[in-house]
């Protein structure tokens, strides 16, 4: 149901109470509760602004749930946690602070804020403005993210594609056609198959056993146009990894090198699948994920890219083998750092 004709339903119902002369909801200025308007999954870009950085906008998906009169909940504002938020009008509502908790860094803890939130649903387009702050690992910076969209589905899920329909072909009966999650591209789960992207090429990569392949272009900050290719006979590889979160650290004599590959706030769990549209982990936005590759003494400052999760496997929450591509471009420019990564547990 579209949202003018959902108020419009509302409408009439007050008037058919009495026009709500006598109310009984909380807010005094909302005589029926209009949270239903807002409720559903939403589909449009972000906007993210950070001082003295060009602005990023990308496709992105929003769930809002009602959590009470008049009350909504911005699903995984931070992990695993929603944003409450009140309504103001039957158009507007407004967000309460939140602060996420920290994230753990090997440089230490990572705070995400969010300050303040203000929406609006005008001609079924919900738009809303969010600001808030990153600290941690001796940086701080403060950020705006607005969203606009429209309404794509009243359910949400949080599986792997299977193809139904949304997800590209015939119905399986599954949210949003029925049935059990899944959770293909328009329910913001990772995309599967992949499209056509950067993959070591045959013979650069050992034959079996463990690995990390680096294959820097000239102009690359991180790599410097090299390659180097990690094994567990000249390196240490330790993995470890936390909620959506896989991370690499290797040692090699007095050279070491990290990864971070941070799946979106929808997934508990890497999943296989294409992960677009990525900033640099931990300040990223939650939404679509992050990730990071750093290493002797060389950092991007801001970055995007892409990572691909080719095959995973999980021992409950022990991970036990991975098959992972990405690229990642520092500040904006052309060069890119690409990666191939095979590691299992034993």
């Amino acid at each position: 149901m579209h949202s003018r004709c959902a108020l419009s339903a509302l409408a009439a119902l007050a008037i058919g109470c009495g026009g709500g002369s006598v109310s009984s909801l909380f807010h005094p200025a909302l005589d029926q509760d209009y949270s239903s308007a807002f409720v559903g999954t939403w589909t449009g870009t972000a906007t993210s602004v950070v001082p003295n950085q060009a602005p990023q906008t990308l496709q992105a998906t929003q769930r809002i749930d009602r959590s009470r009169v008049n009350g909504l909940s911005l699903a995984e504002m931070c992990p695993g946690v929603a944003g409450n938020g009140s309504l103001n009008s039957s158009t507007s509502f407004s967000m309460e602070p939140i602060t996420c908790a920290p994230i753990s860094e090997s440089c230490g803890p990572v705070t995400i804020r969010y300050d303040s939130g203000t929406g609006t649903l005008v001609l079924d387009t919900l738009t809303f403005k969010l600001t808030g702050s990153a600290s941690g690992c001796g940086q701080a910076l403060s950020f705006t993210v607005t969203f606009t969209g429209t309404r794509t589905g009243n359910s949400f899920d949080g599986g792997v594609p299977d193809g139904g329909s949304p997800d590209g072909g015939a119905p399986d009966a599954g949210p949003p056609d029925g049935g059990a999650p899944d959770a293909g591209p328009l329910d913001a789960g990772p995309i599967w198959p992949p499209p056509p992207l950067w993959a070591a090429p045959p013979g650069a990569t050992p034959a079996s056993g463990s690995y990390v392949y680096l294959d820097s272009d000239p102009g690359d900050y991180i790599g410097a146009g090299t390659r180097v290719t990690y094994t567990p006979l000249d390196a240490v590889i330790r993995v470890s990894t936390s909620t959506s979160r896989v991370s690499f650290d290797i040692q090699q004599g007095d050279g070491f090198g990290n990864g971070d590959f941070q799946g979106p706030s929808t997934i508990s769990q890497l999943e296989r699948g294409y992960y677009p549209n990525l900033t640099r982990y931990p300040f990223h936005d939650p939404a679509f994920g992050g990730l990071d590759w750093f290493g002797n003494g060389r950092g991007c400052n801001t970055l995007t890219g892409w990572f691909v999760v080719d095959n995973v496997a999980w021992s409950g929450t022990a991970l036990a083998a991975i098959d992972l591509r990405f690229e990642q471009h520092c500040e904006g420019a052309s060069p890119a750092l690409h990666g191939q990564v095979h590691w299992t547990s034993n």
